[in-house]
């Protein structure tokens, strides 16, 4: 064997080694990449779910408030002052209209626009206690 070919074959076993240690890290690095996508969705669908959850509740809680204030409104047509009646009629085109699509770059504008007018409503209704003989003595109802 020549000094040459002795070298070459140094030199082969040295980038063999570093070839091994580079696929390790590779594959390694794709290994944890698809892990990572995996929990990512895991916990995305987790967090999804509760926040989805806490979204209808909400939306839930208003739209029982809604149905409850018209069948008063429908009794007592002219309770409503014309300020009022306009707020009132915006927000049930806001529950008609509204979709959960949290993807929709509008839909943080108009979740908080319906908020907005829930509790415009809500503080006029509760302020002038018509609570439809409602049992006020428990403190559940919140905002």
């Amino acid at each position: 064997m020549s000094i040459n070919n002795y070298n070459n074959s140094d030199n082969d076993l040295f980038d063999n080694i570093i070839n091994i240690e580079d696929n390790f890290y590779k594959n390694g690095f794709k290994n944890g990449e698809v892990d990572g996508q995996i929990v990512g969705i895991e916990h995305g669908r987790d967090v999804g779910f509760v926040k989805g959850v806490e979204l209808g509740r909400e939306i839930g809680r208003i739209i029982a408030f809604f149905v409850l204030w018209s069948s008063f409104l429908i009794q007592n047509p002219t309770y409503l002052k014309e300020n009022q009646k306009i707020l009132f009629c915006e927000l049930e085109k806001q529950l008609l209209n509204f979709k959960i699509e949290p993807d929709n770059p509008e839909f943080t504008d108009k979740l908080e626009s319906l908020r907005r007018n829930f509790k415009r409503l809500s503080l006029f209704f509760f302020k002038q206690k018509l609570y439809l003989n409602l049992d006020t003595s428990h403190k559940q109802l919140t905002f």
